[in-house]
């Protein structure tokens, strides 16, 4: 790297300058070989134990305006007090994790104590950092927390097809979703099953036969019965004498009449 960039990425940036004479830190052009090196050290040594806390304002700030899609160059650009900037630090400070990452993010002196950028390819010496650490996350959800991020919900799906803004209802397809739950419990298909339902609803429609007849009608069969058997016997028999010589007559002239057709043809 030629000496001119290195001179320039080792100086103190706007942000830096600006809180350094807010904390009325002289700086001196030639004080060091690492201006920002010293200029950080001058910052923790005024601030002591405040230094980790004014460290994790200037990165939340920077994470609200990453998320909010700005510009703005400096904390007072943000439109949030100072008070809420050092409450929304203190916030993501009790956050279990948010400590040891911010230390881990902010280990260059180049990204302490002024607003980064977050992009995927990490690049410190332009003061570029990751998204995808806990100090990050935990920051995004304090501030979507406090209202100041609004998180992005997916869309619900509906599955009944809308017209003219009402929901179309599909009764027949429901029916069957049912049916096929029901089916499924019972381990057998749902079309055998929707034949089963159809073959019982259709059996609780027959109307009823009556199997159980009255003593009167059971009594009018039974004469029935014996009228017949009496009316066959009747007809069989042959009770009377003139009956039995109409029958031998009928036998005789029979008999003559097939001796005379062989007189004839003989």
């Amino acid at each position: 790297m030629p000496q001119s960039s290195i001179q320039a990425v080792n100086i103190p940036d706007e942000c830096q300058r600006a809180l350094a004479s807010k904390l009325n830190i002289v700086l001196t052009a030639d004080e060091d070989v690492n201006p920002i090196g010293s200029v950080v050290f001058k910052i923790n040594q005024k601030l002591g134990s405040k230094a980790i806390e004014e460290q994790a304002r200037w990165y939340v700030l920077s994470v609200y305006r990453h998320l909010a899609k700005a510009r703005w160059s400096e904390p007072a650009a943000s439109g949030l007090p100072e008070s809420r900037q050092y409450s929304l630090a203190l916030d993501c400070l009790g956050m279990k994790g948010f400590k040891k990452s911010l230390q881990a993010a902010l280990k260059n002196d180049r990204c302490k104590y002024t607003l980064l950028e977050f992009r995927r390819n990490k690049n410190t010496d332009q003061r570029i950092l990751s998204p995808a650490t806990n100090a990050y996350k935990h920051a995004a959800s304090v501030l979507k927390e406090e209202g100041l991020i609004q998180a992005v919900k997916k869309p619900i799906k509906d599955s009944a097809v809308e017209t003219n803004g009402k929901p179309e209802k599909k009764p027949a397809q429901t029916k069957r979703r049912v049916v096929n739950r029901r089916a499924e419990r019972r381990a057998y298909p749902a079309d055998e099953f929707l034949s089963d339902v159809a073959a019982k609803d259709l059996e609780s429609t027959k109307p009823a036969i009556r199997s159980v007849m009255s003593d009167e009608e059971f009594s009018d069969l039974e004469s029935a019965i014996a009228n017949s058997k009496d009316a066959t016997q009747k007809s069989w028999s042959f009770r009377g004498n003139d009956e039995r010589w109409s029958l031998i007559m009928g036998l005789a002239a029979g008999a003559g009449f097939f001796i005379l057709i062989l007189l004839l043809f003989l």
